[in-house]
């Protein structure tokens, strides 16, 4: 009887425990996790793509939404680098999407230019003037298209100078390229060349050249050239083609 009782009281303490997980699992998956809300936190400019990317998330249980599977469809933006995602129950999916930001332009053929994250991936195509960005040209790219990854083998030099210029000195050169003999170049808005080489001491160039530059701006002269690639005193080359050691 004793053996009776105990196994009729395991029974009845299994059905209420399997009793309590069904109960559990259709409470979780009831409408009052059904996601009402999407916040995406991310450049405002971008949000609505992000939006359109992510609407047919409402309504759906927050407890069935697969990250790996919303961050894939954001991920297909060329802009978004990486994806987050949070959940504040009962009805809130939190995203927040860290974006590439616009580094330098590469000119296309088509007149447009191609806009160039850090990573060198290609995040946009848009009309000259419509960004202020370093414009890198001698670089043979016909047909970039918004989600290209860029070779770097060029552009990894300019990268290490444009990562080092304030934004002064970026007002001041707006053109860069590489040259297999002079190494990195770039030009000032107003066509002079400055000659800046290999990778080494690129604070000091900039400095250096810049600096020059405004000196000799500033008491008219008309410079063809300033060549800062190698030590010692930098080489200067006026429009008159007289050449001075400074």
């Amino acid at each position: 009887m004793k053996r009776k009782k105990k196994r009729s009281k395991i029974f009845f303490l299994f059905t209420i425990f399997f009793l309590f997980l069904i109960s559990g699992y259709l409470f979780l998956r009831s409408s009052f996790f059904d996601v009402k809300e999407i916040d995406i936190k991310c450049n405002a400019q971008n949000r609505v793509y992000y939006e359109k990317a992510v609407s047919s998330l409402k309504g759906v249980n927050l407890f069935t939404i697969k990250n790996n599977e919303v961050a894939a469809k954001l991920l297909a933006y060329p802009r978004v680098k990486s994806v987050s995602i949070k959940r504040r129950y009962p009805a809130t999916l939190i995203i927040e999407i860290n974006e590439r930001k616009p580094f330098m332009a590469i000119p296309q053929e088509n007149q447009k230019l191609a806009v160039l994250a850090e990573d060198f991936t290609v995040i946009d195509l848009v009309d000259p003037g419509t960004l202020d960005l370093p414009v890198v040209v001698g670089f043979n790219s016909k047909s970039l298209k918004p989600g290209d990854k860029v070779a770097k083998d060029s552009l990894e030099p300019i990268k290490i100078y444009l990562q080092a210029m304030s934004i002064e000195q970026k007002k001041i050169l707006s053109t860069f390229k590489y040259d297999s003999e002079e190494g990195v170049v770039g030009y000032t808005k107003n066509g002079v060349k400055l000659i800046f080489g290999d990778d080494r001491d690129v604070q000091q160039k900039l400095i250096i050249a810049l600096a020059l530059f405004q000196e000799l701006g500033n008491r008219g002269k008309k410079i063809e050239y300033i060549n800062v690639s190698f030590k010692g005193a930098p080489v200067v080359k006026y429009e008159e083609d007289t050449r001075t050691s400074q």
